[in-house]
């Protein structure tokens, strides 16, 4: 997903407000968003198929100090109206990680994981975040350990119509509106 937005090495430089840092882990780059910096793509573009029911989402995140107060969708996906279908939220007065989505009778459903190990987010660190959804479940791992494991009902249809986005903030909405960063 990193070359839909464009955070590949070689063209990074054409997106204004993001900078490559140094390699951290095992030779791979990280990138930083400024501030109003927010990363928008048709979804068609990066899935060309509808999002399977039992799905994962993968993140490797720092927060830093001047990162929004508000809660912000790391990564979500949008209607054509830019109305969150599915996505990750990081609150950082709760210091909570949320999980969202409309299940199969289109009904949005949210599961929030506050556990003591999730705060370590929100304090400057690189971590590694992986949301594994399936049919009737959802897990969330923390640096590779399993944190927490909480039902949840199956995900409805996503349409590929809109938008996926990262850091976003949630109070907003729009292509351009309510950066993270």
């Amino acid at each position: 997903m990193m070359e839909a937005f464009g955070l590949v090495e070689k063209e990074y430089a054409s997106i204004k407000g993001v900078a490559m840092e140094p390699f951290i882990f095992s030779g791979s780059r990280t990138y930083t968003l400024f501030k109003d910096t927010q990363l928008t793509q048709r979804t068609s573009d990066v899935h060309l198929f509808a999002i399977p029911p039992e799905h994962t989402i993968s993140i490797l995140l720092r927060l830093l100090p001047e990162t929004s107060k508000e809660p912000f969708a790391v990564w979500q996906i949008t209607d054509e109206d830019f109305q969150p279908l599915l996505g990750v939220i990081l609150d950082s007065s709760k210091k909570s990680l949320t999980y969202f989505n409309h299940d199969y009778k289109a009904d949005l459903q949210e599961v929030s994981f506050d556990q003591q190990e999730v705060k370590k987010i929100f304090y400057g660190s690189f971590h590694k975040v992986h949301v594994a959804v399936s049919h009737f479940k959802i897990k969330l791992y923390l640096d590779c350990k399993k944190i927490a494991e909480k039902p949840i009902n199956t995900i409805g249809s996503i349409s590929t119509a809109g938008f996926i986005m990262l850091g976003k903030v949630t109070r907003t909405r729009g292509p351009r509106s309510g950066s993270a960063s």
